[in-house]
């Protein structure tokens, strides 16, 4: 991996901080019933909630330094999703793992590709902090995803839209 000032690549993505002009690409991924199948609040179809979103993940970057990128094919710079780590939310301890992909990205390992840096990102700018991934029981990839990481199934925790499988790592 090679890093730049707002930037990160790895074999082929480009792991970029959110900017205002990848709202399109944002709104369009969040508020896409295929890529909400396993997300049991369900597409994010307004924009302003989803401008809101963006606007947070970059001003997290800026406060903290780390949090989630807009995840870009480095040979072509399109917009394929969104992802990284940031602090758990509620009573959840550690930094949680997230991605979005459109449907297009799926099947090709960028989920693998941005959570492996997202947990060498984690390592350095969090040293000893634990690294969560919430995933709903029937998310047959992202748990592939997880357990091809390290990360060890802790058990399951009831949240307000349902149950969720709790897998963890301290990278």
């Amino acid at each position: 991996m090679t890093a730049g000032e707002g930037w990160l690549r790895t074999d082929r993505l480009l792991l970029c901080v959110p900017q205002p002009g990848d709202l399109a690409d944002h709104h369009a991924i969040h508020a896409d019933p295929a890529t909400n199948v396993h997300n049991p609040a369900g597409p994010q179809t307004d924009p302003a909630a989803n401008e809101h979103q963006l606007a947070a993940w970059s001003w997290h970057w800026a406060r903290f330094g780390f949090g989630y990128w807009t995840v870009r094919l480095a040979e072509t710079g399109e917009v394929i999703g969104f992802g990284g780590v940031r602090p758990a939310m509620g009573d959840e301890k550690g930094l949680n793992l997230a991605y979005r992909f459109r449907p297009t990205a799926w099947g090709h390992g960028y989920a693998q590709e941005l959570a492996r840096a997202a947990l060498e990102l984690a390592r350095d700018m969090a040293p000893g902090e634990p690294v969560v991934a919430l995933i709903v029981p029937g998310n047959a990839p992202s748990i592939k995803v997880a357990e091809r990481l390290g990360l060890q199934l802790e058990g399951s925790v009831q949240r307000e839209l349902g149950e969720y499988l709790r897998y963890t790592v301290v990278p």
